[in-house]
């Protein structure tokens, strides 16, 4: 017995499998993160539109037996073929899929759902200079949707409101003030600049927060702070991020 049915699609990743077959990882807008196989070769129609960050309706063919989804069509509604033309928009794109696959999506497949389609349509369309910026805006906003996001108001330890520059905390799992803080980890120093443009992100429209610039030192911080604090939210540092080195 087998049993047809279609719903809307991004794929994250493909993994050769066999001889000539792919598996490969969706994430369903109704159903989060599953595998479906894709059957056939180099030749196939399929190849060229199951391709990861293509978002588009997909069918499946399910046997029961065989506990199998097979991919038998794929509408491409967004090819999104700018991002594959820059080095950072391809790794930053793939860190962002490892992320969704490593979290089952955060557990909210709608707000997720959103998230990765605004950032995935803005790297295709934004400059090289604008996407390290707009990687902050995404992993910043994923973390709240895991509710993992730390307070950029006030201390963690004694409640006084930030005025100056914190430095995050592991154990306190929160930002710290200088006053509180018996161990400054350098690595994770968030300046006031930084601290406000994280709080923006949680307060203002998209917009508003786009039109917001960084200096190149205050991206550098809140990089190594994301970074680090989206591998503790994925149990362990992600492939991308390691193999990614020196690009993202």
């Amino acid at each position: 017995m087998g049993r047809d049915s279609s719903s809307e699609a991004l794929v994250l990743a493909l993994r050769q499998t066999g001889d000539d077959h792919r598996l490969a990882t969706l994430f369903g807008l109704d159903r989060g993160v599953y595998q479906a196989m894709l059957f056939g070769g180099g030749k196939s129609r399929l190849r060229a539109l199951v391709s990861p960050w293509h978002t588009g309706t997909v069918w499946l063919y399910g046997d029961a037996k065989k506990d199998l989804a097979k991919i038998s069509d794929f509408d491409v509604h967004k090819f999104r073929p700018g991002i594959r033309v820059s080095l950072y928009k391809t790794w930053a794109a793939t860190l962002a899929c490892e992320l969704v696959i490593k979290t089952s999506a955060s557990g909210e497949y709608g707000p997720c759902w959103a998230l990765c389609d605004a950032f995935f349509d803005g790297l295709d369309q934004a400059g090289d200079e604008e996407c390290g910026t707009a990687l902050i805006r995404f992993l910043w906003r994923y973390l709240n949707l895991m509710g993992l996001c730390p307070s950029t108001v006030a201390c963690a330890a004694c409640g006084a409101l930030f005025s100056s520059p914190v430095v995050y905390l592991p154990k306190e799992n929160g930002f710290i003030c200088a006053s509180c803080a018996n161990e400054w980890n350098a690595d994770l120093t968030i300046n006031p600049e930084g601290l406000a443009y994280l709080s923006a992100l949680s307060e203002l429209r998209a917009g508003e927060v786009r039109r917001m610039r960084l200096t190149e030192q205050t991206r550098e911080e809140l990089k190594r702070l994301l970074f680090f604090l989206i591998s503790q939210a994925a149990g362990g540092r992600l492939n991308t991020m390691e193999a990614g080195l020196g690009i993202l």
